[in-house]
Parts: C-alpha cells; sequence; structure tokens
C-alpha cells in the first residue's frame, strides 16, 4: 500500500478504537453515590493501579503542580484537547496557548476528588475523572465540578495522552 494510503488507512483505524473507547466511557459511567450519613459523596475509585492510570494521575498532578515539561511528556503529539467552545489540536498548540492559564487557574484550587476510574484495553485506555476545584482566581470565588476523560494509547513502554475533554458546572 503507498504511504499515504498506509497514512491514511491507520489514521481511520485510529479514529475507530477512539470512538468505542468513548462509547466504552459513557457507557461505564456512573453516578456519584452518597455516603450513608449524607454528609458526603463517597469517592469513586476504580483501576487506579495500572501504568495507565498512573499516567493519568501524573498528568492531573503536572497541571497542578505547574510542571509544564511533564504535562508535555504525557501528551501524544497530535493529542486532541476538548474544553468549552473550542479544541486544540496539538500538543505545543495546548503548551503555547491554554496550559499557562490552565496551571495558574489549578494552582490557586483546592481539589475535593469525587470519582476516577481507569479501564485499559489492549493498547487503549480510558480515564475518568470527576473532582470538586474550590479557591479564588482573579478576584472571583470559584466552586465547581470539573469532569475530565483522557483517552490513552501505549506507545512502547509508557502510556501517552491522545485526546482530553474537559467540562466544569
Amino acid at each position: 500500500m503507498p504511504s499515504t494510503l498506509s497514512h491514511l488507512y491507520r489514521g481511520i483505524r485510529w479514529k475507530r478504537r477512539l470512538l468505542l473507547m468513548l462509547v466504552v466511557v459513557m457507557a461505564a459511567s456512573s453516578p456519584l453515590r452518597a455516603d450513608p450519613t449524607g454528609n458526603q459523596p463517597m469517592v469513586i475509585q476504580s483501576g487506579l493501579d495500572g501504568e495507565a492510570a498512573r499516567a493519568a494521575i501524573a498528568f492531573q498532578q503536572a497541571l497542578r503542580d505547574g510542571d509544564a515539561e511533564a504535562v508535555r511528556r504525557l501528551l501524544a503529539d497530535d493529542v486532541h484537547i476538548y474544553e468549552g467552545k473550542g479544541v486544540e489540536h496539538s500538543a505545543d498548540e495546548y503548551a503555547h496557548h491554554h496550559m499557562p492559564g490552565d496551571m495558574a487557574f489549578l494552582k490557586s484550587m483546592s481539589f475535593t476528588p469525587l470519582e476516577h476510574k481507569v479501564r485499559e484495553a489492549g493498547d487503549m485506555a480510558y480515564s475518568v475523572a470527576k473532582t470538586r476545584l474550590q479557591g479564588r482566581y482573579k478576584g472571583k470565588d470559584i466552586d465547581l465540578i470539573s469532569v475530565e476523560t483522557l483517552v490513552l494509547a501505549r506507545t512502547g513502554n509508557s502510556w501517552k495522552i491522545v485526546h482530553i475533554h474537559w467540562s466544569h458546572g
């Protein structure tokens, strides 16, 4: 197969795998369960002991710590990052646009984990996390729930994030 067709075929396979992973993510989502006393939501966690989960957790921590090198190392070059109405189509685009602002925002927040699930399926994995963010940023009090979906792909001996979707409410 000529290299252009081969590249196109790999791209189509990649998109199908990504779509399948996103369908699995949506199907695996579960509502947050309250604790028996009704005081606090219970943290729902599963699958956090694998390599893909460690990469997802390292990414979240690197953003909070403002460690741009670690964030960049965990992102695939061609990562797609969706947030609000925007999309960034590469790690370099994210690094030069929204990453500094995201890091500044996250440094001013406290975090209450509500849910984090990670599932590996061969060379693909997904991470779904729900977190309460509270703090003060640019003179405004913030109290919101953040939902993060990461899709990861195994590349050699490591996991790279190939897709991110963040939503806040």
